[in-house]
């Protein structure tokens, strides 16, 4: 900042020169085809040059928006994905000042491997509520609102166990429970949550009577209690979060302007009544017989919150409120639910869909004596082997295939590195169209290599005829061997020609050749 030894302020020379430097660092002014960072991002290094240039930006306070779009260049993020550059993608994912969604809403995703598509909506469901709340009783706010919480969105210092809340510095310990005192509703003026002090003899008491499901009202009387919006304020061993009218609240004479005394005005109850989660329990059934499917993740609200169990269910403590149940990449369908105060446990079924991957992985060795690609059939796109730590990793299937009972899927109805190649379509038969596997099963790879089906697998789909096919088929199996060298096919073969053109028109022009890049130590913004 100080160029010319002046003070950066008081210098129109300095002022100029930055202005200068701003716009070829991230806008690229003129002719210029790229911008620094985007030159940055083509350099190879480990660790990336990139990584360091933004670290020193970051440490030096002038790091600039990196999801904006300015004019025709696009955020950087989505040059990288342009050029296919997916180690930087990966990287500029973990970048905290890095919107996933830049990447997820721009055309160029459809050239993105599969993994970077679920790095980028993992990413893109934590962000969207990881907003940890400024105190334990927002916290508790937000929970009143229909909001699903987990421990990880409670303020620093807080930690949950044992159903309960405890500050790591002082202060009482906080029951978990949503308890409400007159006539005090989520959002109204006038209303919010304080901290009402109890004896630890009362909290066991509070334990047992929350455990109880029948139970509709907390046998305590909080009249006269010491109170404060802020947990940690208060004296004493335990509290509890109570929604409450403000008006309550009283300053305790002679007491601290953060500590209150609780008066129940007359004719009003003083004990506070229990409001609690609906149970939700979640089952995820096969489209054909109706088996349950476990290991299916299951997101609310855009975020996971776990998986199907053995049984194929999954539950989950709900607050009132309005949620949408889904399960991406597992079912098509998605339930809505609406959570009243008192609702009684709720159900809901989820239908996976009926779709058949099939994908490549090099079989090829000193044992076999010739080269070829084993290819594998299962039908949920989990089972495919990610790419890291193998020594010869999945490649997607490149071609068409046909099998009595299902119906191919056309290119690019799913736009991912491993899309469905068939859907199940007889429904209500699937031990039939299992059979048929062995000798119906159609392969015709795009690069015309011969196929060789596995024979031994006759024997072994004739057993478990009776089974789920898409249950049985959650593993993948290997189904038959493409002979000869795999052909090299274009990282964009699973996107239909209209979008090809549609990301080719939208892609950055490449380095020319005549311009080299350099980068070496960390740089440091002037």
């Amino acid at each position: 900042e100080n160029v010319c030894g002046c003070p950066a302020t008081a210098c129109k020379c300095c002022a100029v020169i930055r202005r200068q430097w701003y716009q070829d660092f991230c806008i690229g002014a003129g002719r210029r085809p790229l911008h620094f960072l985007e030159l940055v991002a083509q350099a190879n290094g480990d660790p990336l040059p990139l990584k360091g240039v933004l670290a020193a930006l970051r440490d030096s306070g002038h790091l600039p928006d990196l999801n904006a779009r300015r004019g025709r260049r696009l955020p950087l993020i989505v040059f990288a994905a342009a050029a296919e550059l997916w180690e930087v993608v990966r990287f500029l994912l973990g970048v905290k000042e890095v919107s996933p969604s830049t990447l997820l809403q721009a055309p160029e995703a459809a050239l993105a491997p599969l993994d970077v598509i679920r790095l980028a909506e993992e990413r893109g469901q934590m962000t969207a509520t990881l907003e940890p709340s400024e105190s334990l009783g927002c916290y508790f706010e937000r929970l009143f609102h229909g909001q699903l919480l987990g421990p990880e969105l409670a303020p620093a210092g807080w930690k949950y166990e044992n159903h309960s809340w405890s500050c790591s510095g002082a202060g009482p310990c906080v029951l978990d429970c949503m308890l409400r005192m007159g006539d005090a509703l989520p959002g109204a003026e006038e209303t919010g949550v304080a901290f009402v002090a109890i004896e630890q003899s009362e909290l066991n008491l509070a334990r047992v009577k929350l455990a109880d499901s029948e139970c509709k009202m907390l046998p305590l009387n909080l009249h006269k209690r010491p109170a404060s919006m802020d947990a940690a304020c208060l004296d004493g061993d335990a509290c509890l979060p109570v929604l409450l009218p403000l008006s309550y609240l009283q300053q305790n004479a002679g007491g601290r302007e953060d500590q209150f005394l609780l008066v129940v005005p007359m004719n009003r109850i003083p004990t506070p009544r229990i409001s609690r989660m609906t149970c939700l329990t979640v089952t995820v059934l096969t489209p054909c017989c109706g088996e349950p499917l476990k290991d299916v993740p299951i997101f609310i609200a855009n975020r996971r919150h776990g998986s199907t169990d053995e049984k194929g269910r999954w539950q989950l403590g709900l607050p009132p409120g309005s949620f949408t149940v889904t399960s991406p990449q597992h079912c098509r369908t998605e339930a809505k639910i609406v959570v009243e105060p008192g609702s009684a446990s709720m159900e809901v079924n989820l239908e996976a869909s009926a779709e058949i991957f099939l994908y490549m992985k090099d079989m090829s060795g000193p044992e076999s004596g010739s080269e070829k690609d084993g290819l594998f059939l299962c039908t949920g796109v989990d089972a495919i082997p990610d790419d890291d730590n193998e020594d010869s990793p999945a490649a997607p299937f490149c071609g068409t295939a046909s099998l009595d009972g299902c119906t191919q899927i056309p290119p690019g109805r799913v736009v991912t590195n491993f899309p469905p190649v068939l859907e199940l379509s007889r429904l209500g038969r699937c031990g039939e169209v299992l059979q048929q596997i062995p000798h119906r099963l159609q392969i015709s790879p795009s690069d015309n290599r011969p196929c060789e089906m596995n024979e031994e697998l006759t024997t072994w789909f004739m057993e478990f005829s009776g089974d789920c096919i898409i249950k049985l088929l959650s593993q993948p199996i290997r189904v038959a061997n493409l002979m000869g060298r795999r052909s090299v096919q274009p990282s964009s073969n699973t996107v239909p020609a209209n979008d090809q053109k549609m990301i080719g028109e939208a892609a950055v022009a490449q380095q020319p050749a005549d311009v080299a890049v350099v980068v070496a130590a960390p740089v440091v913004a002037p």
